[in-house]
């Protein structure tokens, strides 16, 4: 029958407990066992790591698979009831369970749970928690060891699966550094309780009774037990750590329930292996009948390379697919725009027909204005001169090119021409203004002959907008 190694490591604040253990037909069995001393803890794996791939050396043990334990004073765990849903769902539920009852934040934990019970609407879950450096600092360890980590999970857990059995069982783990307490009800756990230290502290008598006192007090506070399940008859007690006559016997009276003193009988075991073997056994149970951190159903996983690139071809897809949506829907657009400039441009047709008239005949009107001889608005300016009601006339009129000229005629009257040669003085087109003569007109007329010379300046382009306008309604 093929036989497998395994290393079952008991890891506490200043000591690892190590067991080379053979599983086979028959069951585990101890090969070899050894103690590593840690004088600063885990403060720096790779160094304890160096030393136990020493150690490993030293001892033959050739075992490179190894399932880790660590104590519930690394742990937080509580009992959840969470209505039955699917994985993704509960691990969501799972993480913010977490966030309200531990005090440490989430982020610094490494989370998984065990399912205790269940029904067609809820779960019953047991959520453990342990603090990620710790658990990262072991696979730092391992790692320097030259091991496999199998996984990593609370020690209690192994041994419970142990000694479980159908009902009610307590089993209490004593080791040199922790004692733990355990309460399984059909073979999963319900209650897992930090006592305190090992018996080490103390006289034997005194640690006996001080943790026998814990043991009550946390099986009294435990959560009520379901109809149909009983107390545990006895406490299964895991002695770890060789304890002494007195200390068994002070322990035993001081417990509530009668005591079942549970040793490794194999000859080469020695005191401290029975929770390294659980461990190493723990290897065997199913994924769901253990808490493991190395492989938590809690964890948020980063995407395997296969499946990144495969998300990264969705995404890309996606985005083409909504870059050509957009592109679509803008094209549309913009032919309903064109089409509806179409119809703006067919319905105007008319109105810019009769606009492009109008200026050709104002650029045909400007045209003429701008080139017709500058005299005619000498002329327009002579004829503002003279009054309305007659009485005054010109005769003839001489206008030389650089716009000087004279004008003469006949008045009734002197004051009559005085009259007009004010008026051409006080237009500003006007300049030089003077009367060259003023005569009688002959013994047998009361008539005047005159004659004014003057120089016409052409007037500047907003007082030329005048005339045009007083010439468009003369007309």
């Amino acid at each position: 029958m093929f036989e497998r190694k395994l290393l079952g490591i008991s890891a506490g604040d200043r000591l690892l407990s190590v067991a080379e253990v053979r599983i086979g037909r028959n069951g585990a069995s101890v090969s070899r066992t050894f103690e590593m001393p840690l004088a600063n803890g885990l403060s720096d794996p790779q160094a304890c790591g160096r030393s136990l791939r020493e150690l490993l050396r030293r001892h033959g043990i050739r075992a490179r698979t190894a399932v880790v334990g660590i104590p519930l004073s690394w742990t937080l765990s509580r009992m959840k009831l969470i209505p039955r849903t699917d994985p993704a769902s509960l691990a969501g539920m799972l993480r913010l369970e977490a966030e309200q009852e531990f005090k440490v934040p989430v982020e610094e934990l490494t989370l998984d749970f065990l399912e205790t019970g269940s029904d067609e609407r809820t779960q019953r879950l047991l959520l453990v928690a342990a603090p990620t450096a710790k658990i990262d600092a072991l696979g730092a360890l391992a790692r320097a060891a030259g091991l496999r980590l199998a996984a990593v999970l609370p020690s209690t857990i192994a041994v419970l699966r142990q000694c479980a059995a159908e009902g009610t069982v307590a089993c209490l783990t004593v080791g040199k550094e922790h004692v733990e307490l355990s309460v399984s009800q059909h073979r999963q756990p319900r209650l897992l309780h930090y006592v305190g230290a090992g018996p080490g502290a103390g006289s034997p008598r005194q640690w006996a009774e001080t943790a026998a006192a814990e043991v009550r007090r946390a099986l009294l506070t435990r959560q009520p037990v379901p109809d149909g399940v009983g107390e545990p008859a006895e406490i299964t007690v895991w002695d770890d750590a060789d304890l002494s006559d007195e200390a068994q016997s002070a322990l035993s009276a001081g417990l509530p329930l009668p005591v079942r003193i549970c040793r490794p009988d194999s000859k080469e075991a020695a005191a401290g292996c029975a929770v390294p073997v659980a461990l190493a056994a723990a290897a065997q149970e199913p994924r769901s009948a253990i808490v493991d951190f190395t492989r938590s159903r809690l964890a948020v996983r980063a995407p395997s390379p296969g499946r990144r690139l495969a998300v990264r071809a969705v995404l890309a897809a996606a985005a083409v697919a909504v870059v050509a949506a957009a592109g679509i829907s803008d094209l549309r657009t913009r032919q309903r725009e064109v089409m509806q400039l179409r119809k703006e441009l067919a319905a105007n047709t008319a109105p810019m027909n009769e606009a492009r008239l109008l200026a050709s005949r104002l650029s045909a009107a400007r045209r003429w204005r701008s080139d017709r001889p500058r005299f005619l608005d000498c002329l327009r300016q002579l004829t503002r001169a003279f009054p309305a009601d007659g009485g005054i006339w010109a005769t003839t009129l001489a206008i030389r090119q650089d716009m000087r000229g004279t004008i003469s005629g006949k008045a009734s009257s002197d004051r009559m021409v005085l009259d007009v040669l004010d008026r051409m003085k006080e237009q500003p087109h006007f300049s030089s203004v003077k009367l060259a003569y003023l005569r009688g007109g002959g013994a047998s007329s009361k008539e005047v002959a005159f004659a004014i010379s003057f120089a016409y300046q052409t007037a500047t382009a907003p007082a030329a907008a005048t005339p045009v306008a007083s010439r468009g309604g003369e007309r």
